[in-house]
């Protein structure tokens, strides 16, 4: 039997949050009888159906936009519970607000290893404060290390690249820049079964370029895929989106030049740890709602892996007499039950477990937006903490 799940998502610019949606005009809509819902009456959709069959069932996957509300809706035989969409936007700076540092150089020379490395704010931070002696960035996801590997090389090939997609986009209405969207999504998509992603070459330079442009143009930044590891995002309601910035590109190639950028797990760190680095884990976090969004590859993270990757961490502390500096991030479970304890006792006690200030910009529920709690897991304590 087929799962089907409806997410609806509110935008945190949008005054539709739960609390307040119950004054508004709500009528029930059918969207396409795949399902009903009461949504504002004043609310028009714009939509994006794709229907296709695997293994002789029926699939849907289709997303239904307005300015402030996003329907996604999934029809699947082979749906996990944690396959629905949950988005969420997290604020780094508030890791090491002021001059509370979050870590210290040993004797003016640091290795700093940052896995599951997303944006990789940590790591930048660490390279242009600290003096770096060795730099290591991993992630599971093959096209964003692709793109590392490509803003490493050849910056200025990617610029160009760039260049000529924004003139093609910018040129066009608002039907015009959707077509050209949806082209680059789907030749994004083509290049993914065709390139050779353990060897790097020049032929990488369009699809780092396609992943920076519809990662600023679709819809909120999301990297989502399906089973088959495709990009399914649509598209975006910007008027004029940022598509890349220039000196930035050039700035962090820069940076990078000597870092070694790996497409793997934590785990091939192991052997690289000493006890003069900084190691920061930043895996896909636990859900804390039933609908909660893990799928950035093919391969979504589940309990086990938390334990796993806990398992590592605690590993790699105690094989270095806990003079290595490790840092963690994920959800905080209490803000859905008090007594969920899965980091706190199961997986991290006895380490360092601080609760900090995060933001949320898009969630289903109003009540889920704005300033959030998140857990940073050290095996350290800071100057400040010895204090407090």
């Amino acid at each position: 039997m087929n799962k089907k799940w409806i997410i609806l998502i509110l935008l945190c610019v949008s005054f539709f949050a739960i609390g307040s949606v119950g004054a508004a005009n709500l009528e029930n809509y059918d969207f396409d009888g795949y399902f009903t819902m009461n949504v504002p009456g004043d609310v028009s959709f714009e939509k994006e159906i794709n229907d296709t069959s695997e293994n002789g069932f029926d699939m849907v996957n289709a997303a239904y936009m307005s300015e402030n509300i996003v329907i996604f809706y999934m029809d699947s035989p082979t749906l996990s519970d944690n396959s629905s969409v949950f988005i969420y936007q997290r604020m780094f700076e508030q890791l090491n607000p002021g001059s509370d540092k979050c870590y210290e150089s040993q004797e003016g020379n640091l290795t700093i290893l940052e896995s599951t490395s997303g944006g990789g704010a940590l790591f930048f931070h660490a390279l242009s404060n600290y003096e770096v002696t060795k730099s290591y960035i991993s992630d599971t996801n093959e096209d964003l290390i692709l793109t590392y590997k490509v803003i490493q090389k050849h910056p200025e090939d990617l610029i160009d690249e760039l260049n000529s997609i924004k003139s093609k986009f910018d040129d066009g209405d608002y039907e015009g820049r959707k077509e050209c969207y949806y082209k680059i999504r789907k030749e994004f998509n083509k290049l993914k079964d065709k390139l050779n992603y353990k060897k790097y070459s020049k032929e990488h330079i369009p699809q780092a370029a396609y992943l920076i442009f519809l990662n600023k143009t679709c819809f909120n930044g999301i990297y989502r895929v399906n089973s088959k590891g495709y990009f399914n995002v649509p598209m975006g309601r910007y008027k004029n989106p940022s598509i890349f910035d220039e000196k930035n590109i050039y700035a962090i190639s820069d940076k990078i030049q000597n870092t070694t950028i790996k497409n793997d797990s934590y785990e091939c760190y192991k052997n690289l740890i000493d006890e003069k680095s900084l190691v920061y884990f930043d895996p896909p976090y636990r859900p804390i709602t039933e609908t909660s969004f893990t799928n950035y590859t093919k391969s979504s993270f589940n309990d086990d892996d938390q334990k796993k990757l806990a398992k590592f961490y605690r590993d790699i502390d105690n094989k270095h007499n806990h003079n290595v500096k490790l840092i963690l991030s994920n959800s905080d479970p209490h803000i859905r039950d008090e007594n969920d304890n899965f980091f706190d006792i199961e997986l991290y006690e006895g380490f360092n477990i601080k609760r900090i200030p995060a933001r949320r910009y898009v969630n289903r529920n109003g009540d889920g937006r704005g300033p959030i709690k998140e857990i940073l897991v050290r095996n350290y304590k800071n100057k400040k903490d010895l204090i407090d």
